[in-house]
């Protein structure tokens, strides 16, 4: 017989757990895939009779009486409510509200049970519950990912401009919340987050003012023009002038074109060259011509392209100016005759 040393049992100790962790792994996972098809398939169950209820179609029963039949209404009504409009829609959130649904979730977001939780939150914000949103913000913190994810996409569909602060502020929490959640929810608020977006641009927090800035252009918030153009000149993070570049070409205010202008400048970082020239190709400024042309000479291939672009988009004097770059062979002449290559015939701005 054999002998099994010390090391050789601790090793196949080892990956005897390992085996079993990954099997109950697996079995977990089985379990939720089957919990979530089964709850599908009751929510496909129960949206003809949630239709006919919202239609005020005879027969259709009134609210179900059982705790499994109004758990299959509220799951189908969760995902109907999104596509439903006007008075569909509201006769939808007075059916769940005469079911005690909204009741029940406003409960459900404060008790055990992550999946409850972020289940609850989404009916909430799918049914636009303004009550709802300090139990919203405070899931904002919830110790489940998931929970948080779900109360920050519900809190920016209630439209609320007091969701926008607090939704900023979980970029930085202890327990986060994801940027690309955060600022599809900020980005659902819509024009109502313009003052607290403008207001984060003085943030200490280098992420809050990094999806300010972004979502400033997305909402092309004209009246962010000055905070913006600060930020692009002033702020201490690459990432947010970059940014601020970027919603500044968005926005197309000639306000902003001396600014973008000195950013050209070869004492900017590369990234920054680059989105200035990309922004002032938005502006239609002759005045940004010449910097330009300096760019496209000295700049590095990402500035030159982008400084050659938006000379191209520009008039008959920066597209003489660029054509007298691209005859010159000199530095900048490959990009020249790219842009002069790519843009339209008469482009003009």
């Amino acid at each position: 017989m054999t002998a099994v040393t010390e090391p050789g049992a601790a090793l196949v100790a080892l990956t005897a757990a390992a085996v079993l962790l990954l099997a109950a792994a697996a079995v977990r996972k089985a379990l939720r895939d089957a919990a979530g098809r089964r709850r599908l398939a009751r929510a496909a169950q129960a949206r003809p009779a949630v239709l006919r209820m919202v239609a005020g179609a005879a027969g259709a029963g009134g609210a179900p009486g059982d705790r499994r039949a109004r758990r299959a209404v509220r799951e189908a009504a969760t995902g109907l409510l999104p596509k439903l409009r006007g008075d569909d829609r509201r006769c939808l959130v007075a059916l769940l509200e005469s079911q005690g649904a909204i009741e029940r979730a406003l409960r459900r977001t404060r008790r055990p049970g992550a999946v409850g939780r972020a289940r609850a939150a989404e009916l909430l914000g799918a049914a636009a519950i303004d009550r709802a949103l300090p139990d919203l913000l405070r899931l904002l913190g919830d110790r489940d990912p998931g929970v948080r994810a779900a109360a920050a996409r519900a809190a920016g569909r209630l439209a609320d401009p007091h969701a926008a602060a607090p939704l900023l502020a979980t970029l930085d929490a202890r327990r986060p919340v994801p940027a690309s959640v955060v600022s599809m929810a900020l980005a659902r608020l819509g024009v109502p987050a313009v003052g607290p977006l403008r207001a984060a641009l003085a943030s200490p927090s280098t992420a809050a003012r990094v999806t300010a800035a972004e979502l400033l252009g997305v909402l092309e918030a004209v009246p962010a023009v000055g905070e913006l153009t600060r930020a692009l000149v002033e702020d201490r993070s690459p990432e947010v002038r970059v940014r601020a570049a970027g919603a500044l070409g968005r926005i197309g205010s000639p306000r902003a074109v001396a600014a973008l202008t000195g950013c050209l400048s070869s004492a900017s970082p590369e990234r920054l060259r680059a989105a200035a020239a990309d922004a002032l190709a938005a502006t239609g400024a002759a005045s940004a011509d010449a910097a330009l042309a300096d760019a496209l000479r000295d700049g590095p291939h990402r500035v030159a392209r982008a400084a050659a672009t938006a000379l191209a988009a520009g008039g008959d004097a920066a597209r003489a100016l660029l054509a007298g770059i691209a005859d010159a062979a000199g530095p900048g002449a490959p990009e020249a005759r790219e842009a002069l290559a790519a843009a339209p015939a008469g482009a003009a701005r």
